[in-house]
């Protein structure tokens, strides 16, 4: 992102020495848990590529000039085109949506609401918030860092996750019912490209300047972070894949995605398990309808929610105190779509997620 001009200036003598076979300058990845595929944004090619753990598949788009981020929302695939946000119908392969935004500088990364809406980065400080049905759009909010990078929705929170490309940057929380409401997370990194969060509510981000590393946060966002192991060169706007627990991540300066097998534990075993007795759903593949069943040993105020891949909430929270003893939960899910589920579980002390499968 941050090479955007010399980029312009090389793209040509890219386009002529890379094909589809090969990754150049990939910016975003977006993980498509339908196809069970991953979508690369090549800023030296402007293309859009298929790909898996092992490689490119096919060409989904070409001549998408400056592509950078991305986002999943339906059948579409939108990308950031300069100042443009272009729409890929999944289905038929075909662009079918184009809108321009008056960015000052140049549109990045983007999200989108459980409401519908995307928000889109524009990297002078700015996101826009696009009703892509209407088309209508607006200044969601400025005032950010110059060389805004890249946005994440956190949906449990109702809050817009934000990162810049500057030294020491903070990550940024904005309330999305409130833009006026942001709350800044000091880091002693920065030169943040990327956001992603996994279901248990951990932050990945990607920061790069000289050396190059990707971070994981806690859920406070406060603790030191955890560093993913890995040899990376400038990692830009990467993506977590819960159904396989991998995080991809693109290298921008190398040329290369990494598709990084966290083996990841659902469950928290280093936090303390001795009141809850979490035994998860029950059947487990689902078609109709379960029951979440738990146990406790001391009465607790106990937070329960379900959310699917995307991280997006599938059900009403309960969040309210229970006795001591066994107790069953049921849950409907005849109007949810076949895949997997996480089931979390909370009190004071204690979280744990467990995987649900629904086929229908």
């Amino acid at each position: 992102m941050k090479k955007h001009f010399i980029i312009l200036a090389l793209t040509l003598l890219a386009s002529l020495c890379y094909g589809q076979d090969a990754y150049h300058n990939p910016e975003s990845v977006v993980y498509d848990p339908a196809a069970d595929c991953y979508y690369v944004s090549n800023y030296g090619t402007y293309t859009v590529v298929v790909s898996d753990t092992s490689g490119i598949l096919d060409t989904l788009a070409t001549n998408m000039t400056e592509c950078l981020g991305m986002h999943l929302m339906d059948n579409m695939l939108y990308v950031s085109c300069n100042r443009y946000v272009k729409g890929i119908n999944l289905d038929t392969g075909t662009l079918t949506f184009t809108q321009f935004l008056p960015a000052t500088n140049w549109l990045d990364g983007m999200t989108s609401d459980s409401e519908g809406n995307l928000y889109v980065v524009d990297t002078s400080g700015k996101i826009f918030k696009l009703n892509p049905t209407t088309r209508d759009y607006h200044v969601f909010v400025s005032g950010l860092p110059n060389n805004t990078q890249d946005v994440f929705f956190d949906e449990p929170n109702n809050r817009l996750l934000v990162v810049a490309w500057q030294w020491h940057s903070s990550i940024y929380a904005i309330n999305v019912a409130d833009s006026s409401d942001i709350t800044t997370f000091p880091t002693s990194t920065g030169y943040f490209d990327g956001i992603a969060t996994d279901p248990l509510g951990n932050v990945y981000v990607s920061s790069h300047y000289g050396a190059d590393f990707v971070y994981k946060y806690d859920t406070t966002l406060t603790n030191p972070p955890e560093q993913i192991p890995g040899n990376f060169n400038e990692p830009a706007g990467l993506i977590y894949n819960a159904i396989d627990d991998i995080l991809a991540v693109p290298n921008f300066g190398g040329n290369t995605v990494d598709f990084i097998d966290l083996s990841t534990s659902i469950d928290h075993p280093e936090k303390p398990r001795e009141n809850i007795d979490f035994q998860g759903s029950f059947p487990n593949p689902v078609h109709s309808s379960c029951n979440i069943q738990f146990s406790l040993k001391h009465n607790a105020n106990i937070h329960l929610t379900l959310h699917n891949i995307k991280g997006e909430l599938v059900n009403s929270p309960i969040k309210r105190a229970f006795e001591s003893g066994s107790h069953s939960i049921n849950w409907d899910t005849r109007a949810l779509k076949s895949g997997i589920y996480f089931c979390t579980i909370s009190s004071e002390d204690f979280s744990e997620t467990k995987k649900v499968t629904l086929i229908r």
